[in-house]
């Protein structure tokens, strides 16, 4: 599913969807299967207890890592935060 569908393009820029599309392939090493305890996409229940403590707290797991579940920079060590965001808020958003 492309990212202007969710409304990010204005917030990350057209030139930078197409890259996040690709960095959301490596997200689904764990997120599409729920590997080690990754919340699954789309799916609310795994998200919720997560975006209650608000992206900067996600941004630091993210960037620190998870002991036994995320490593530092889940797998994309290049992501910025406001990619990361972006691919936190995709990710999240239940699917249809």
């Amino acid at each position: 599913m492309a990212i202007a569908a969710f409304g990010l393009l204005g917030a990350i820029g057209a030139a930078q969807a197409a890259d996040l599309d690709q960095k959301m392939q490596v997200c689904g090493a764990c997120h599409a299967t729920g590997a080690g305890g990754a919340p699954k996409y789309g799916r609310e229940a795994d998200w919720a207890s997560r975006l209650e403590k608000g992206m900067p707290a996600l941004l630091e797991s993210v960037r620190n890592g998870v002991p036994g579940t995320l490593m530092p920079g889940g797998l994309c060590g290049d992501c910025s935060d406001a990619e990361i965001e972006a691919l936190v808020q995709r990710m999240s958003q239940t699917q249809n």
